[in-house]
C-alpha cells in the first residue's frame, strides 16, 4: 500500500510565508520601539507585549495602565485605562471565585455521571439474572 506524502508547499508559497513572517518581526520591532520609546519616560516600565498587542505600564504610584494598539482601536473604548494593584487583585480573587466555582460544578457532574453508570450496571445485572432465571 503507498503512503501519503506529506505536503509540499510550492516555491511562491514559502516565498509568500517568508514575506509574512518578515513583515511580523518588523511590526514587532516597531512596536518594541514604540513602547520603549520616550512616551514611557523614566518613571514607567514597559512590559513585552501581548499577542493582541496591548501595552501595559507600570507607574510611579504603582497602578498598572493599558494601552491599546491602533489594530484594536476599531473596537472602540478608551486607548488607555489604568487599575490600581488592588483592583487588580480584586479581579483575580473573582477569576478564581469563577474558577473553583467550575471545578465544583464539574465534580458534581462527574459524581453524576458515576451514579447513573453504577445504576446502569446494577439493572443490567438484574436483567441478565431474569434471562438466566427463564431459562
Amino acid at each position: 500500500m503507498e503512503r501519503e506524502k506529506p505536503y509540499q508547499p510550492s516555491e511562491e508559497e514559502m516565498q509568500k510565508a517568508e514575506e509574512i513572517m518578515d513583515d511580523n518581526q518588523k511590526e514587532m520591532r516597531d512596536m518594541r520601539e514604540m513602547t520603549m520609546g520616550s512616551e514611557g519616560g523614566e518613571d514607567s516600565i514597559y512590559f513585552a507585549r501581548y499577542g493582541d498587542k496591548t501595552g501595559i505600564r507600570i507607574l510611579e504610584d504603582g497602578s498598572i495602565e493599558f494601552r491599546r494598539s491602533d489594530v484594536h482601536r476599531d473596537r472602540g473604548g478608551p486607548d488607555t485605562w489604568k487599575i490600581t494593584p488592588q483592583q487588580a487583585l480584586e479581579d483575580l480573587k473573582g477569576q478564581l471565585t469563577e474558577c473553583d466555582r467550575d471545578i465544583k460544578d464539574r465534580e458534581k457532574r462527574l459524581e453524576l455521571a458515576k451514579l447513573r453508570k453504577d445504576k446502569i450496571g446494577i439493572m443490567m445485572g438484574k436483567i441478565e439474572k431474569m434471562r438466566d432465571d427463564q431459562k
